[in-house]
């Protein structure tokens, strides 16, 4: 989309910062998990996220990266295990294939973006009302394959863009629920035991 159309909250979700903060997230979420189950030693998952706060992504590093190797995901856990330890590298990204790391992120991604919808479309539907209530004397033809049909208001008119509206939004609200979950399954989904991956 050419910049001048863009929105700057849709901008920044589909943004790649973040993208990789969210990439970021679903690997430390993994590891509390892990540490809640007794697999990795306690506060490892503290530990990292410390260092991680130290050294913020290089989006720049990382675009590079991906360029030699063209695989985005591991150029992401280069930059990343590049500032920890040996001892916690081996439990970074354990196991897990790209699309575990990738699918909530993207899932959360979505959810935002609804979301963001949700909040400009509750202010169209105010306009809208105003606009049915305002032209609701204005006469004008209605239109039908191509072709003055029967003759209708303008507000009227209003009011069936409201509907449609509000049908949109609910089918938005509902999907809603479902953006909240993603899978972890693993590479040959072994870890699908882990059932479904929960962002609050």
């Amino acid at each position: 989309m050419h910049e001048r159309y863009e929105d700057q909250k849709i901008r920044e979700i589909w943004s790649n910062k973040f993208k990789l903060d969210l990439w970021q997230l679903t690997e430390l979420a993994v590891l509390q998990a892990k540490e809640n189950l007794g697999k990795i030693p306690l506060e490892t998952t503290a530990k990292i996220s410390e260092i991680f706060q130290e050294h913020p992504i290089d989006i720049d590093w990382w675009k590079k990266r991906d360029g030699e190797i063209n695989h985005d995901l591991n150029a992401f856990l280069e930059e990343r295990m590049r500032w920890l330890p040996p001892k916690w590298q081996k439990d970074f990204h354990e196991k897990m294939t790209s699309y575990d790391t990738e699918e909530p992120a993207f899932a959360s991604m979505l959810r935002a973006s609804v979301e963001y919808v949700l909040e400009k479309s509750a202010i169209f539907k105010e306009t809208l009302k105003s606009m049915a209530k305002k032209y609701r004397f204005v006469v004008m033809f209605a239109e039908t394959h191509g072709q003055d049909a029967q003759v209708q208001s303008f507000g009227k008119r209003c009011l069936c863009w409201l509907q449609d509206l509000n049908a949109s939004e609910a089918a938005l609200t509902e999907t809603i629920k479902n953006l909240r979950y993603s899978k972890l399954s693993g590479a040959v989904e072994n870890y699908r035991i882990s059932r479904l991956f929960r962002f609050q």
